[in-house]
């Protein structure tokens, strides 16, 4: 598996400035201070293809195992449990939210087709969900993985079928 990284300064993500970062890693050595706690600016979404890994979420444990998705909104505080990203592979990706509110209202973006009651919806749910991790979500893989193939083949249209996988990844999560 190669190593991808993509971050908001990089030509590829011009075209998708709500996209801050995208990523696949394969964590072979521990490295310590690789994931230190930090309060998020953005929305991030990670999933975990193999291994296990201890983070903190808003000072709670977690453990992941494959196939389980971890959703940090912007202002919650997330890093490893004790301050390094554990063995295993995962994918990531931040996105930039242009509103997020504690009544649930939210701003995707222009960029999404999610209507404005969609996005509302989702909002709500985000912000009510007692639990910011989500196991055995297969289906978030299939969607990272799509998106990794969007952005390395540039075939036409990618740009539409990259917003649409966001957007689906944003439903499937609202549905859990």
């Amino acid at each position: 598996m190669n190593q991808f990284l993509l971050k908001n300064e990089c030509k590829e993500l011009h075209i998708f400035p709500h996209i801050i970062e995208f990523g696949l890693k394969k964590i072979n050595t521990i490295q310590f201070d690789s994931l230190k706690k930090e309060c998020s600016r953005f929305l991030r979404i990670y999933y975990v293809i193999d291994g296990r890994f201890d983070w903190m979420i808003q000072d709670q444990h977690y453990i992941l195992y494959p196939g389980d998705v971890a959703v940090v909104l912007p202002g919650q505080c997330f890093g490893g449990q004790k301050d390094l990203l554990d063995i295993g592979t995962i994918s990531w990706m931040h996105l930039e939210l242009e509103q997020l509110e504690q009544n649930g209202k939210i701003a995707i973006g222009k960029w999404s087709r999610l209507s404005e009651s969609e996005t509302r919806t989702i909002g709500r749910i985000l912000l009510l969900n007692n639990s910011p991790v989500l196991s055995k979500l297969k289906e978030a893989g299939t969607l990272f993985q799509n998106i990794h193939n969007e952005f390395t083949n540039q075939e036409i249209g990618y740009c539409t079928r990259i917003n649409q996988l966001v957007d689906e990844l944003f439903i499937l999560i609202a549905r859990q």
